[in-house]
């Protein structure tokens, strides 16, 4: 079942006690609310990328870096050429440069073009390399991939849209729980001069981190890798 923003944000504010008919969206206006809605499925992906994975036909160009990927798109997988039933494999980056001017690392057959192995870095996120290097014949080869992919922020447009698809949130329904609680965090986060607020925030954070699995060490790491820092006791 496809959940709606606008659905999430309703009972967010009812859960806030900010929903009384005729009073809604006192203490927090829907744009607060789906600032943390948008916040809360960044979190998500950021911690359960593979909840957003995605199938794509990607093109590819001569030679063997191929990109830039989507925006927002984080590669899992190369599965293969297009229509190919044989499955490519992901070869060390080292290996595959060091043989990419030599022609096929696996044996090539006369049935055309296919990539056989690829690699990608996380130095190089919106790039990949393929082997055998794609040919300058002329033709199009394409390439089945798995992307994990970044949701995109809803606006209040997408809200007030008649089409209800418009503000469809890809984070499965499974994790509606756990985006209400982000949301909670975020909202009694605004109040943190209040010993009971900032109980509040620091509940509903916690089990948001709890509903996705993520242990205390691992939410530090990737605290500290989006501020742009080092994990304590990470070796340089």
């Amino acid at each position: 079942m496809v959940e709606s923003a606008a659905a999430l944000i309703v009972e967010a504010a009812r859960l806030l006690n900010d929903a009384e008919p005729g009073y809604e969206h006192i203490r927090w206006t829907r744009t607060d609310l789906l600032e943390y809605l948008n916040d809360a499925q960044r979190q998500v992906y950021l911690y359960r990328p593979e909840l957003y994975a995605r199938s794509e036909v990607f093109e590819l160009v001569p030679g063997p870096r191929q990109g830039p990927l989507p925006d927002g798109c984080q590669l899992q997988k190369i599965i293969g050429s297009s229509g190919d039933a044989g499955r490519a494999r992901k070869v060390d980056d080292g290996l595959l440069q060091a043989f990419a001017g030599t022609g096929c690392m696996w044996a090539c057959d006369e049935t055309g073009y296919r990539v056989s192995g690829y690699s990608f870095t996380p130095q190089d996120p919106r790039a990949f390399f393929v082997d055998p290097p794609v040919p300058d014949d002329g033709q199009t080869y394409t390439v089945a991939l798995v992307c994990q992919q970044c949701p995109t922020a809803i606006t209040l447009a997408d809200l007030d849209d008649a089409d209800p698809r418009n503000d469809a949130l890809v984070t499965p329904a499974r994790m509606h729980n756990a985006l209400i609680e982000w949301m909670l965090h975020r909202a009694y986060s605004v109040d943190m001069e209040s010993a009971q607020s900032f109980a509040k925030q620091e509940a509903h954070r916690q089990h948001f981190y709890a509903m996705l699995g993520v242990s205390e060490a691992k939410e530090r790491v990737v605290a500290v890798s989006q501020a742009g820092r080092a994990p304590e006791g990470a070796q340089p």
